[in-house]
C-alpha cells in the first residue's frame, strides 16, 4: 500500500542476522519530502480501519515493540 502512495521513493525490511537483539526486524520508507507522508500516512490508517484493524492493539498482544522516527541523509 505504501508503495502506491504519491511521493514514494523506495522501501525495505530488513533482519537482525546476528542474533535475537531488542529489534530484531526494521522497516525502512523513503519519501520525496515531509509533506508527501501526511497523506501517506492518513491513507494507512484509512485501510487500517476498513479492516477492523487495531496496530497498537495487535502490538501488545503479540509483544512487539514499535519505536517510529523520521531521518535524513546525513551530511
Amino acid at each position: 500500500m505504501l508503495r502506491e502512495q504519491r511521493g514514494f521513493i523506495w522501501d525495505a525490511i530488513l533482519e537482525n542476522d546476528a542474533g535475537p537483539d531488542e529489534f530484531n526486524i526494521v522497516t525502512i520508507a523513503e519519501w520525496e519530502n515531509a509533506e508527501v507522508m501526511e497523506p501517506a500516512k492518513a491513507a494507512v490508517m484509512a485501510s487500517h480501519r476498513q479492516a477492523n484493524c487495531d496496530p497498537q492493539e495487535l502490538f501488545r498482544r503479540l509483544d512487539i515493540r514499535m519505536e517510529l522516527g523520521n531521518y535524513r541523509y546525513a551530511a
